[in-house]
């Protein structure tokens, strides 16, 4: 859930709660009580959609997204160093 929201930011497009579900594949349920859990530990944002009241968006958490920046480079930078590791290995 986290990845798809941190996605849909940098690609600027908003995700409904049903979307998130979908996108979860678990039941809906289980997608549901996630977003519950992640919303009260302020990981993500529900906001209502200006175009259909009845739909609500989930974003993610500004402090959110600054750790999954920071995480992603993380693993870019371990990528990177296994890589130069077996870049010389008799393969």
């Amino acid at each position: 859930m986290l990845l798809d929201l941190f996605v849909a930011d940098a690609d600027q497009i908003s995700v409904g709660v049903s979307s998130l579900c979908i996108a979860a594949a678990v039941p809906t349920s289980t997608a549901m009580r996630w977003i519950g859990k992640l919303e009260s530990l302020g990981y993500i944002v529900r906001s209502a959609d200006p175009a259909d009241k009845r739909r609500s968006c989930m974003t993610l958490a500004n402090p959110t997204r600054m750790r999954m920046i920071e995480c992603l480079k993380g693993l870019s930078e371990a990528r990177d160093r296994c890589e130069a590791t077996v870049a010389g290995w008799p393969w």
